[in-house]
């Protein structure tokens, strides 16, 4: 058996929470032109030209789909998509904790050759900063929480009786008007 080019991480190596930031394509006017390139199955051990396939957006299936490590980097990729006119964004935020077929993309990008000061804008190094690469699907049961993730960002502040963290979140979020922005969080999908 040959091995894997590259090793995922060991269970205890992923981290607790991933984010992913995307549209949906079937209702993304700007997706709806473009190929599928994620989401086959892969019954086989990912080759290196699979890897490089998916870290350089080239416009063919792959076995892996793309989360962050950090929230922040979910939302600057959020900010790209709309920059780039795709719309129907979500935020995923997925348990991912002693999930097997997970793979460091920046691990990967080094070796695979990619660096910063190539000409290559596809082949950047740090296009691929804290995202992680999930092969053979997501379980739908590892789903935490799905935002709606247009529009601008807004600050909001979660206050417990020994926690107080602040952090932006996509205008679309908050689905209702209402006097207590809190409440449109009853709404959140499941």
């Amino acid at each position: 058996m040959v091995n894997p080019p590259f090793e995922p991480l060991r269970n205890h190596e992923v981290p607790w929470i991933l984010f992913r930031a995307s549209c949906d394509g079937k209702e993304c006017d700007k997706c709806c032109e473009e190929e599928p390139r994620s989401l086959i199955d892969s019954s086989n051990s990912p080759d290196s030209s699979a890897f490089d396939s998916h870290l350089s957006w080239k416009k063919v299936p792959t076995p892996f789909v793309s989360f962050f490590g950090t929230w922040t980097r979910a939302m600057r990729w959020r900010e790209w998509l709309e920059r780039n006119h795709h719309t129907d964004i979500k935020v995923v935020a997925l348990w991912a904790r002693d999930m097997g077929h997970v793979y460091n993309a920046m691990t990967v990008a080094l070796g695979l050759g990619y660096s910063d000061t190539g000409s290559d804008n596809r082949r950047k190094l740090r296009n691929h900063e804290d995202e992680y690469l999930v092969d053979a699907g997501v379980d739908e049961d590892r789903i935490l929480a799905v935002f709606r993730g247009g529009g601008d960002l807004r600050a909001i502040t979660f206050i417990g009786p020994f926690y107080k963290v602040t952090t932006s979140v996509p205008s679309e979020y908050f689905l209702a008007q209402e006097s207590n922005p809190l409440k449109a969080l009853g709404e959140m999908i499941f």
